[in-house]
């Protein structure tokens, strides 16, 4: 296994500890349906949900080095500065706007999400598509994508 597809599974494992940790601070919202969130998004979340947890049981048998890991999130620092200073939003969640979001656990998870789908996308393309891993990436970003419009236009205090 080469060295960059062992960063696209430790981009997987990331993804899919934000996303499992996003998803479960909505389960009260789940449970209650009080209708914060409405059922267009939450359909878009179990299905960002389901398809990483599915890539996640493909690769949870593999074992990496816990330097790619550190490497993938370490990296992920700078990767921001380089996207926030992007004059064009060309990816998921604008930057700039994201920093004025309220600062809860739930929207930093989303956020970094966006971070981890974005990185993979830029550096790790070539590989995801030998991988044969496209169509579930392409899942999770347009479902991502679709979801992040709730806290763009419901919850960015502008």
């Amino acid at each position: 296994m080469t060295k960059k597809e062992q960063m696209v599974i430790a981009g997987i494992r990331c993804l899919h500890k934000t996303i499992n940790e996003h998803v479960a601070a909505w389960q009260s919202e789940f449970k209650n349906n009080d209708g914060v969130l409405k059922a267009n998004y939450k359909i878009a979340m179990y299905t960002f949900r389901k398809v990483i947890n599915q890539l996640y049981s493909k690769f949870e048998n593999i074992k990496l080095k816990d330097s790619y890991i550190n490497s993938f999130v370490d990296d992920l620092k700078d990767f921001n500065l380089i996207v926030s200073n992007r004059e064009t939003k060309n990816f998921l969640v604008d930057p700039k706007k994201q920093r004025y979001l309220p600062g809860d656990d739930f929207i930093d998870n989303i956020y970094l999400t966006n971070l981890f789908l974005a990185r993979l996308q830029e550096e790790y393309e070539l590989t995801i598509q030998r991988m044969n891993l496209e169509s579930d990436f392409d899942k999770i970003i347009k479902n991502v994508n679709y979801y992040s419009n709730f806290f763009e236009k419901e919850i960015v205090i502008k």
